[in-house]
């Protein structure tokens, strides 16, 4: 198999290697000039990958699809392209090929426990240590979601460090006020002036006071934030109250062969169960799928409740695991 053309995301490749290797694993190697030196780039097509974490095609692009809706891949320009190129009987094929974070993705999200791919993850430790350390400049959201959760934590540290430094400004000029009336009251004590003395004390513990009463406001207004911080992630499905489906942690622990009908399907389930729980749905805005539903945890809970004792919902028969262990539907 040899290179024909490349796509403008990969314009500035210079050489292609089909048949190299790293580390003993089989990938695509391409060299990148950058303005300095070169640096050596990994590529792998589906096949590999199949070969890789022993899964079938269906099942990788079902996941490699899942990683892009999650949002673990957000950059799809370039961690993926397509090269054109011929097989052994000169035929031209257009092949999608994927670098070295998709290859990362997939062995810490979607095939943990493969002994394969931890190994293959090893193996291209020296480079992924390169890559993390070159990425860690924080980088723009690209998502309405990714938006809300940085502008959630930047308010949360603005006003944490606003009250912070409120809090030692009111300490250091606390300190000052003591130190002046603790060398005021050493000077009335040696002059004798017990009574203007025991006034001083009383001073220092009313300022003791109010300065147990602006802690208290301090407690309060964090406890306002924490309460509106938890809002708007309720507000966008991530909360510790309501969630949307695709925050939910367990679903790859009962379903297999995820793909979008499935979270469909999952919500239908969810919104049923609320009904009959009398418990209300809060609907978010999504940039991507526009208003989405979002259930409460204790919805959520009694769905894996009900999974643990093996029922099988109609609508997701076809996703469950072990399904001819769990007879009881629903």
């Amino acid at each position: 198999m040899s290179e024909n053309n490349v796509n403008n995301s990969l314009a500035n490749v210079n050489n292609f290697n089909f048949n190299a290797e790293h580390n003993g694993v089989q990938c695509i190697e391409s060299l990148d000039l950058k303005d300095k030196g070169t640096e050596r780039q990994y590529w792998f097509t589906v096949a590999m990958l199949c070969t890789i974490y022993n899964v079938a095609e269906r099942t990788l692009r079902d996941n490699l699809q899942s990683l892009v809706d999650d949002g673990e891949i957000v950059d799809c320009e370039n961690s993926q392209s397509t090269i054109n190129t011929k097989d052994s009987l000169g035929r031209c094929h257009k092949t999608t090929i994927y670098n070295l974070e998709v290859l990362n993705k997939l062995g810490m999200c979607c095939f943990r426990g493969n002994k394969t791919a931890k190994e293959t993850r090893n193996k291209f430790n020296d480079v992924l240590v390169k890559h993390e350390t070159s990425q860690s400049i924080p980088q723009t959201p690209q998502t309405y979601l990714e938006a809300l959760k940085a502008l959630v934590i930047a308010v949360e540290e603005k006003e944490k460090a606003e009250m912070q430094a409120l809090f030692e400004a009111e300490q250091k000029q606390l300190a000052l006020e003591q130190r002046d009336r603790a060398i005021a009251t050493k000077a009335h004590f040696v002059e004798g002036r017990d009574a203007e003395m025991c006034g001083r004390v009383g001073g220092l513990t009313k300022a003791n006071t109010d300065l147990r009463q602006k802690n208290t406001q301090l407690t309060n207004a964090n406890t306002e934030l924490t309460t509106e911080n938890d809002k708007l992630k309720n507000e966008a499905g991530i909360g510790k109250d309501y969630k949307q489906v695709r925050a939910i942690k367990f679903v790859n622990q009962y379903f297999c062969n995820i793909n979008r009908n499935f979270w469909i399907q999952l919500g239908k389930e969810l919104s049923d169960m609320s009904k009959s729980m009398d418990i209300s749905i809060l609907p978010c805005q999504s940039s991507k799928y526009g208003t989405i539903n979002c259930y409460h945890i204790a919805v959520i809970n009694e769905f894996k409740r009900q999974l643990d004792n093996g029922v099988i919902f109609s609508r997701l028969k076809n996703y469950h695991k072990n399904i001819g262990m769990m007879p009881l539907f629903k």
